[in-house]
């Protein structure tokens, strides 16, 4: 019987969308967006911005503030020459004096310049649904960054949907408001440090139908203990926290009653169930969500 060496790469990609944590991370269900859905550019019939964000669009996927000119997550600097760093929410265009509403019901705790942070913001506390104070499930935080303008004081109650403050620009000059959500742990209930932010996604009423794709650009497999995978990843969603790669390589010498050219149709067609190489595999377990041809028979 001839023996036969198959090298296989297998390919895990886990696309993770933002959610929010499941350990008592808990938030108002009906927050407003921070742009009220973008009011300003299409104002309802007598509105005017003292008015607040009205609350048929408290809760509304329809009315998000898209787009989004920098989304959560790791990204390049334009400003830095490319330099990558984490972005920890995510960068709204809008012109200078857009005006900026309260995302739920909340306790001013900054409002217009800080030492901690090079451009004005308001910051508010929430408070968890039906909780009155942070106590051992802690706190969640909403920072407006890059504003020109605070309209409340700090200790001040906010309503959700309150008008709070007017969009400014960053020091590059980006007319834009940086939104964050920092969500406190329970042991640290407080805390509203850079630590805590999460995706603002995960939080504000978003949905989307739209798919990820994602392409292999070039699979080289010329060093089978090595090979090398370049991945394109283009998505027209926003709440895409992480694509996951991983690779596994194996090398199994096997004694197959086959003819090569059956065993090279098998792999190549994935029809592993009707031959001895599809027992092989099923006695393996191997799910993968892509799968890669790279064999080489030694």
């Amino acid at each position: 019987m001839p023996r036969t060496a198959i090298a296989i790469l297998a390919i895990l990609l886990t696309l993770s969308l933002a959610a929010p944590s499941a350990s008592a991370q808990q938030y108002d269900t009906t927050m407003a967006w921070p742009l009220c859905g973008r009011i300003d550019e299409a104002p309802p019939a007598g509105w005017v911005e003292t008015d607040g964000c009205p609350a048929e669009r408290w809760g509304n996927a329809g009315f998000t503030d898209e787009p989004i000119a920098s989304p959560y997550g790791p990204r390049p600097l334009a400003s830095e020459a490319g330099r990558y760093d984490f972005h920890r929410g995510i960068d709204i265009a809008t012109d200078s004096m857009t005006p900026v509403f309260a995302i739920a019901d909340g306790v001013v705790r900054i409002a217009g310049s800080h030492s901690g942070y090079s451009d004005p913001l308001v910051q508010l506390r929430h408070f968890r649904p039906g909780e009155i104070a942070c106590g051992t499930v802690g706190c969640y935080h909403s920072n407006y960054m890059h504003l020109t303008q605070a309209v409340v004081v700090v200790d001040a109650s906010v309503s959700k949907g309150d008008l709070i403050g007017y969009t400014g620009a960053s020091a590059s000059g980006f007319e834009h408001l940086h939104f964050e959500i920092r969500d406190a742990p329970g042991f640290d209930p407080f805390s509203n440090w850079q630590r805590d932010c999460v995706h603002p996604v995960g939080v504000l009423p978003y949905s989307s139908a739209a798919d990820a794709n994602i392409t292999f650009e070039t699979v080289d497999t010329s060093n089978p203990a090595n090979p090398q995978v370049r991945l394109k990843v283009l998505a027209d969603r926003i709440d895409i926290v992480r694509v996951q790669y991983a690779q596994r390589h194996w090398i199994q010498r096997r004694a197959l009653m086959v003819r090569d050219e059956r065993l090279e149709r098998a792999v190549h067609s994935q029809r592993f169930k009707h031959n001895s190489v599809g027992e092989f595999w099923r006695r393996r377990h191997i799910r993968m969500s892509v799968q890669l041809r790279a064999r080489d028979r030694l």
